[in-house]
């Protein structure tokens, strides 16, 4: 079964606050860049707060990114950056929603030890070059995921 034609929605995940100002433009891009590919592989893409909204307060941001994981299908993070909200993220879909959870990272030296060694079968760490590549990685993963529970 194609879980494409399910229009499957994948929330889209990455730390912001610690970014560097002088990567902040390049890291958004790549960003933006993954989500366009996304949509344009038939997912629908649903957005954390705080990439649409600037400066939402805490409250805020925990109710509106939590009524989006609890509505995802799948979860793809960008982790490049550290995050204790990306982590909390990654958690909640790893563990309490039990969904398709890639993490994907350019350098895999920036990742926990802790996120390196989970073992989870509905988790994957995926080190990438280019946007493609992990759009690639995480279509093959969620697909090879949601067989499985057919």
């Amino acid at each position: 079964m194609n879980q494409m034609k399910n229009q499957l929605k994948v929330y889209v995940a990455c730390a912001l606050t610690y970014v560097p100002s002088d990567q902040k433009i390049l890291f958004t891009s790549l960003l933006n860049e993954v989500k366009v590919e996304l949509r344009g592989k038939g997912f629908v893409v649903i957005d954390f707060l705080s990439s649409i909204k600037e400066n939402p307060e805490s409250k805020e941001v925990y109710n509106f990114d939590l009524k989006c994981l609890k509505d995802a299908d799948c979860m793809l993070a960008l982790g490049d950056y550290p995050g204790t909200g990306l982590g909390y993220e990654i958690c909640y879909t790893t563990e309490l929603r039990k969904i398709p959870t890639i993490v994907g990272v350019r350098n895999s030296d920036n990742i926990s030890k802790l996120l390196r060694g989970v073992s989870q079968d509905n988790y994957q760490l995926s080190v990438f070059d280019k946007p493609h590549e992990l759009i690639e990685s995480f279509i093959s993963f969620v697909n090879k995921f949601y067989e499985k529970s057919n």
